[in-house]
């Protein structure tokens, strides 16, 4: 394997991984990933698959898009067929799924990109930097900028539930 194969193949893995953290469905994280591949090779191409900072906000807009447009789905898709969750427990945890995609919603681009790929992907303030090519420091700032952005937005979006 080729090392250009092989770098397409890691942007196409952690494209996945990004839509299926945000999306919670297979089927729904394989299309966001051929829909975001796809606009890298129109914007790009290889250099684009390089810049996972580009690739990982492409992901996110994308995935909010999709999930705008989506009716809501049955509580069954959402947990694993071999465990039961009380209906209660579930309806809490649709609930709380929707708030945070709102609040996310609601964060600029890079304070959305941030929390993120701090969050979920667990990456280092370093790395963040390096792929959003902004200083450490920047990258903090957004960090818990949108932090308080979420526990404002998620407090202000319970109240109104």
């Amino acid at each position: 394997m080729d090392q250009d194969s092989k770098r397409d193949q890691d942007a196409r893995a952690s494209v996945y991984r990004w839509a299926y953290r945000m999306l919670r469905n297979h089927d729904g994280a394989l299309d966001a990933t051929q829909e975001v591949m796809l606009r890298s090779v129109q914007h790009g191409g290889a250099k684009v698959k390089n810049d996972l900072g580009w690739l990982r906000r492409i992901t996110i807009n994308h995935c909010i898009d999709a999930m705008r447009k989506k009716r809501p789905i049955a509580v069954d898709a959402l947990e694993p067929t071999n465990r039961q969750p009380s209906p209660v427990g579930a309806a809490i945890s649709v609930e709380n799924r929707e708030l945070i995609t709102l609040a996310l919603a609601k964060l600029t681009e890079q304070q959305r990109t941030v929390v993120m790929a701090k969050t979920y992907d667990g990456e280092t303030f370093a790395a963040i930097a390096k792929s959003m090519n902004l200083s450490v420091g920047t990258v903090k700032t957004h960090y818990l900028r949108g932090l308080k952005a979420l526990r404002n937005a998620l407090g202000i979006l319970r109240e109104n539930r």
